[in-house]
């Protein structure tokens, strides 16, 4: 696939320009609306499934597209307080990625785990994928309890009735909903 071929599908280009900061918080914006009005579900995409099915063989228990606004995480472990990100080189960019989760962790106190969707979906990539999120958890667990409390200082709406995928979202207190 040509560069100009992956940015002509990339729904972060238009019209081969990349998107401005402003267009990308309006989409999140978006996003959040349709999660809101159950009209987004991409969750059960084969590396989403893969990540989460060894999420839960390590013991997490993982609640899936958790709404950090203007984001989304695609699987978020509350009891260590962590997220995981399940990624493909045609919809991410490492640049934009790592952006994105230092504003995250800069808001949220939110630590997040990537990985490639290649790697997600070769079997003879489990063990080792398996090693990293118990090192990545075992890592995070003692600091858990005062990212939490932090995290408790944001509004909490759940909506997991509204939205059956997730069960989440959260707001600051000086954000406008």
């Amino acid at each position: 696939m040509t560069e100009s071929m992956s940015k002509q599908n990339n729904p972060n280009f238009q019209n081969g320009k990349a998107w401005s900061e402003e267009m990308r918080l309006k989409a999140g914006e978006r996003m959040v609306k349709r999660l809101l009005n159950n009209g987004y579900n991409k969750t059960d995409t084969r590396c989403h499934l893969a990540l989460e099915k060894l999420l839960t063989s390590c013991g997490l228990r993982v609640q899936k597209e958790v709404v950090f606004p203007p984001f989304i995480v695609d699987c978020y472990v509350d009891d260590i307080y962590v997220a995981f990100e399940a990624d493909s080189k045609i919809w991410h960019s490492k640049k934009r990625d790592r952006a994105r989760d230092a504003s995250i962790l800069e808001k949220y106190k939110l630590p997040i785990k990537r990985f490639l969707d290649t790697d997600l979906l070769r079997k003879s990539s489990a063990e080792q994928i398996k090693a990293e999120i118990e090192k990545f958890a075992l890592e995070y667990s003692d600091s858990a309890i005062a990212r939490k409390e932090f995290a408790s200082s944001l509004e909490q709406v759940n909506f997991t009735n509204t939205y059956p995928y997730s069960s989440k979202i959260f707001y600051s207190k000086t954000e406008s909903r």
